[in-house]
């Protein structure tokens, strides 16, 4: 990880000893548990440092407009589910059962990918929140079932409240799909993003971590813009290209999309395989947790390597789930 600090530049090398020397720290800076975000290299401890003060994070502006895939594929994806809504639900999900066995017939745990999903996606029956929902869940609705003691709690709406799965529904009726799936996003990720409460150490607190496009000015600017001006074509963010380019070479923006991936599930495995197998397999963390056995045992038959079928981002968040649980105290209702 490389930071510019005036003219000075300076690089913070990330190891699997940093990783694991860190990771309470990371941990202990959530507000609330996820998997996402919280390795030591994202923490404040080396920010501080670096002698930084004030951390920009780019969160919001490819839901504002329109930067991702998905813009373009759940909005897809309801409509033939829509098609399709004519047929029994219970025959849709025999045949999405038999299609994702056919495709993942060497997965050992039952896979959480897209394929695995394919039956709640048809369940969605067309709806675009719904769809939107099923996409991005870490878990398809029967390994979710496994994973909880008691049965999907009546007061969610494929895992949002009630009353706000009706909301949103309000707020993108009518919409076109992309407005549709920019509305989820932009309502639903700011409501449950975590936020971490940095602190330097001996540099003092950290200002803060800024994300400049969800200010509400920036909101407001983006929604008053035509959709088509907006977003399209989907997943350029065209508008930020024609405000940032300037001077700028053409091609740093036309490069294929990339994340910032660390390897998490190798250093993990390397790291904290006893670990996280006994906390895992601890029945008072099972009760901390509210979580079932049997999702457990799978997940904890999938430390020591790789399982086909299982992201290890989905152990990871098991795992953090059920730290975070012990350190607060608290349940899961």
């Amino acid at each position: 990880m490389a930071q510019a600090l005036g003219t000075e530049h300076r690089e913070l090398r990330l190891t699997p000893e940093t990783f694991r020397r860190e990771l309470p720290e990371a941990l202990a800076s959530l507000d609330q548990p996820t998997f996402d975000g919280i390795t030591p290299g994202s923490s404040a401890a080396p920010c501080g440092r670096a002698g930084l003060t004030v951390a920009l994070a780019g969160t919001g502006g490819d839901e504002l407009f329109g930067g991702y895939h998905s813009f373009r594929d759940v909005p897809w994806a309801a409509r033939w589910s829509r098609r399709l809504c004519a047929f029994p639900p219970g025959l849709l999900r025999q045949a999405a059962n038999a299609l994702t066995r056919a495709a993942t017939s060497r997965a050992s745990v039952p896979p959480q990918t897209r394929w695995g999903k394919l039956g709640d996606a048809l369940a969605a029956r067309g709806g675009l929140l719904d769809t939107y929902q099923v996409s991005y869940a870490l878990f398809s609705s029967d390994f979710a079932r496994e994973l909880l003691k008691r049965g999907m709690n009546g007061e969610l709406h494929m895992g949002l409240p009630s009353q706000t799965a009706r909301e949103l529904n309000e707020l993108i009726a009518g919409r076109p799909a992309a407005a549709g799936d920019l509305h989820a996003r932009a309502v639903v990720f700011p409501r449950g993003a975590p936020a971490p409460r940095h602190r330097c150490g001996e540099h003092g607190e950290l200002a803060g971590g800024e994300v400049p496009f969800l200010d509400h000015e920036v909101v407001s600017a983006a929604s008053a813009l035509p959709e088509e001006e907006r977003f399209e074509p989907l997943g350029k963010k065209r508008v930020l290209r024609e405000l940032a380019l300037g001077d700028l070479d053409p091609a740093l923006f036309d490069r294929p999309k990339s994340g910032f991936v660390l390897p998490i599930d190798e250093w993990s495995r390397r790291a904290l395989r006893d670990e996280m197998s006994a906390d895992l397999g601890d029945r008072g963390i099972l009760r901390a947790g509210r979580t079932g056995r049997a999702g457990r045992r799978t997940a904890l038959a999938c430390i020591p390597g790789p399982c086909p079928g299982l992201y290890w981002s989905r152990i990871w968040a098991i795992y953090v789930l059920g730290w975070w649980c012990r350190a607060h105290r608290v349940g899961i209702r």
